[in-house]
């Protein structure tokens, strides 16, 4: 399998293969498609097929997917009531 770290976002279609790596707070973005045992550090943009690094993300985006995922989470609750 692969490992995922906190407080990442994983974009819709995304593939993250065996053995990859993903650092703590980093975007793998729509389609993209992380190679196997590839190592993505902390705070990464990730884009493409295959998926680069393409670039350094700031500290407050942990914040912000915190919040995105929130979102998401009482979206669904509104839906279960």
């Amino acid at each position: 399998g692969c490992e995922i770290a906190d407080r990442c976002l994983i974009g819709m279609g995304a593939i993250v293969l065996s053995g990859a790596k993903i650092g703590r707070g980093s975007i793998v973005g729509a389609g993209s498609v992380v190679p196997e045992r590839r190592e993505i550090p902390e705070l990464s943009l990730v884009l493409g097929i295959p998926g680069k690094v393409v670039k350094k993300l700031p500290e407050d985006t942990l914040k912000k997917n915190e919040e995105w995922a929130l979102g998401y989470w009482e979206l669904a609750q509104s839906y279960l009531r």
